[in-house]
């Protein structure tokens, strides 16, 4: 006789913990501009924070050389890392919520390519979990290698995160 596992731990009302981890280009990536040179006279130099990945606005074909320049990464050959163009700064939103990894184009929810795990949050959700508690979402910067995660602290942010979804289980 094949001897069963234990039953994993539960909620009271019989929800599990679930988490999402997001692949290359799956969550929102957003961008704040303080540049000095752009490749196009067209292109803002200056700009509050917005939703750099996915905007679909930016990918119009007046837009997408601004936009890809915004988005890319430069190599610097003195610290052996890559960065952001200079004059970009990026923040990837939401880490442990689900919001920006439901929607990559916030803007339109509606359009269902830009709807990445939003059908599965909300299956989640129907059967009881609540996102940001037992439904956590690990969005990063899908730029960067493996290794460049490591040493900006994403693994460590995300053994953090699966600990503190685990104790939020009792």
């Amino acid at each position: 006789e094949v001897e069963r596992p234990a039953e994993p731990a539960r909620y009271p009302n019989g929800v599990q913990r679930c988490g999402a981890l997001p692949g290359i280009l799956g969550n929102q990536l957003w961008g704040k501009l303080n540049r000095t040179y752009v490749p196009n006279p067209n292109c803002p130099k200056v700009s509050g924070w917005y939703n750099m990945w996915l905007n679909l606005t930016d990918a119009l074909p007046w837009n997408i050389n601004c936009s890809s320049d915004n988005i890319m990464l430069r190599y610097n050959s003195v610290t052996n890392q890559y960065g952001n163009t200079p004059g970009v700064e990026t923040n990837v939103p939401g880490f442990g919520n689900t919001s920006s990894i439901e929607y990559l184009d916030p803007a339109l929810p509606w359009f269902e390519p830009t709807q990445y795990f939003h059908a599965m949050v909300q299956h989640f959700v129907q059967l009881g979990y609540e996102p940001g508690k037992n439904i956590r979402g690990a969005p990063f910067d899908w730029r960067y290698s493996a290794d460049q995660l490591l040493h900006q602290g994403f693994y460590n942010d995300l053994m953090l995160l699966i600990e503190e979804t685990y104790q939020l289980a009792g």
